[in-house]
């Protein structure tokens, strides 16, 4: 009996797997769990729970954005905020191909997260443990990741970036109420005294970080008192960036620490995320 010939595989196979995109393999089970792409999406690492959102044409290396929630209100919750901030961004997650990542700073859990404390782990942590597992379910997370914050997550932001200045590709502080200064007078966490990286401080003001808040964010703030420079958002958002670059230059590097002063906006954060938006990303490489 004679054998038939083996078929030679049809060029529409090569096509079709050539058709299929990187994000499509995203949604695939990856460690037990899966991803969808192109909508937000929740979950809980142990320590606590966050939303995250993973862009149809994610890029690799993977690298992050994690944008830090304000102040939850009496009829929030932390999660509902941290899903209403990222949903802002998923426009630049898409043209960026960075992946969200939005922690839900709860009071239970995280009621000092302004000052990168937590009540099991500190704020800080809880932003690398939850990067560790997406990390692990995507195959892979770069080091280094872009940060966003605004107001009280504008706080955690900063204080985040001058502790871990070597995790950070570039951030935006919008609208903090205060900061931690390059003071060695002051204790952490309005200064550099006994702050868990002192040297730290040197390292973040070489990096490309801008301090956004609207021209009108002047109603006087009092948490930090006499030991801010500035009465009010404005003031104090100007002084810490002459003081970070005055930092730089004692040291002799350059400084890349900027303030982006939006014309005619208070305390914002909507109204502020266009100009976040634009300064995260501008002129920055990955």
């Amino acid at each position: 009996m004679r054998l038939a010939k083996p078929q030679t595989p049809r060029v529409v196979l090569v096509g079709l797997i050539l058709c299929l995109s990187y994000d499509s393999l995203l949604a695939a089970e990856r460690s037990g769990k899966s991803w969808p792409v192109g909508e937000v999406h929740f979950r809980s690492c142990g320590d606590g729970d966050y939303a995250a959102y993973v862009p149809r044409g994610i890029r690799r290396p993977i690298r992050a954005l994690v944008i830090v929630h304000g102040s939850i209100g009496e009829k929030e919750t932390a999660i509902n905020l941290a899903e209403k901030f990222i949903k802002r961004w998923t426009d630049v997650a898409e043209r960026e191909g960075v992946v969200l990542v939005a922690p839900g700073f709860d009071r239970a859990r995280f009621g000092g997260y302004r000052q990168l404390k937590g009540k099991q782990i500190g704020a800080d942590e809880f932003v690398f443990r939850i990067l560790e597992q997406l990390g692990g379910d995507l195959g892979g997370m770069d080091r280094r990741m872009y940060l966003y914050g605004h107001s009280a997550g504008g706080q955690c932001a900063n204080r985040f970036v001058v502790t871990h200045p070597e995790r950070v590709c570039a951030a935006v502080i919008s609208a903090a109420g205060n900061y931690a200064y390059p003071n060695d007078a002051v204790r952490w966490p309005y200064g550099r005294k006994d702050s868990p990286n002192p040297q730290g401080f040197i390292e973040a003001a070489t990096l490309p970080v801008t301090v956004v808040v609207g021209s009108k964010d002047v109603v006087p703030e009092g948490m930090g008192g006499k030991l801010q420079k500035g009465e009010n958002r404005l003031e104090r958002a100007r002084h810490w960036v002459e003081s970070m670059c005055e930092l730089a230059r004692k040291h002799s590097k350059r400084p890349r620490i900027s303030l982006h002063i939006v014309d005619g906006v208070g305390h914002n954060s909507s109204k502020l995320t266009p100009a976040c938006k634009e300064s995260l990303f501008m002129g920055r490489g990955r």
